[in-house]
């Protein structure tokens, strides 16, 4: 299991001014699409770049570290398929590398001072697990729900792009330049949201599968005795038919 998951970490140093140099960036850029006649593009662009940077590329990041996960789990799953348990014990001594195994660490734990059992240390672990891949998962559907806002404030600018068109000399091209920000934009955040609400369904779906392996790999590691062999796993949970 991985050395990834953040027991230790510290949050994300972002704050409320990351977000007023956000919110100032995309207004700048909306104000410039405003006097260059290109809204349509400005608008368009900004939902597209934030679904790419708060949807996309947290997704996969997440993929990559959750199958570096799946591998690793794997090849412990077949190193204790129908071992005896006091060959799995030997298995899952630590190392003199310091690998990140779970199983590594709650031997040296037990095996050393008997600071907890080997069932506490495992509940703890899918603990971290859990809040490790819920926070991730909630980061995707969280992007996903402002996308919908986003087009909703594209729209409101063609409306207000629209009035100020009808107000004037109704330029029939200011006219259909208002129509097309508020008709794009909505598209785009509604689709947004369609893709990111996949994508984290996929992560979550992924993940599930994930955890079952590790239960498997943990009740290997926690067993009174011997079990029967088990029969081989798919370690790409990411190419299974109907993960969305």
């Amino acid at each position: 299991m991985s050395k990834s998951y953040h027991i230790f970490s510290t949050g994300s140093m972002s704050g409320g001014w990351s977000w007023m140099i956000q919110c100032g960036a995309i207004a700048a850029l909306i104000w410039m699409g405003h006097l260059t006649g290109t809204l349509t593009e400005v608008c368009l662009f900004i939902i597209a770049a934030f679904a790419a940077m708060c949807g996309l590329l947290p997704f996969l990041r997440s993929v990559n570290e959750l199958q570096r996960d799946v591998i690793q789990c794997g090849e412990e799953h077949d190193d204790l398929i129908g071992i005896p348990n006091s060959k799995g014990e030997e298995l899952l001594k630590v190392g003199t590398d310091g690998a990140g195994s779970m199983h590594q660490l709650a031997h040296q734990m037990v095996e050393g001072e008997g600071r907890a059992s080997k069932e506490e240390i495992t509940e703890a672990f899918f603990e971290c697990f859990d809040e490790h891949w819920d926070a991730r998962v909630e980061t995707l559907r969280d992007a996903a729900n402002y996308c919908p806002s986003l087009g909703i404030a594209g729209t409101m600018l063609g409306m207000g792009q629209l009035a100020g068109s009808l107000q004037a000399d109704m330029n029939i091209a200011d006219i259909g330049a208002a129509i097309a920000v508020m008709s794009y934009t909505t598209l785009a955040g509604g689709a947004c949201f369609v893709l990111l609400s996949g994508l984290a369904r996929r992560l979550t779906n992924s993940v599930a599968a994930h955890r079952k392996d590790l239960k498997y790999v943990a009740s290997m590691f926690c067993r009174a005795g011997d079990s029967g062999s088990r029969g081989p796993r798919d370690i790409n949970h990411f190419k299974q038919p109907g993960v969305a």
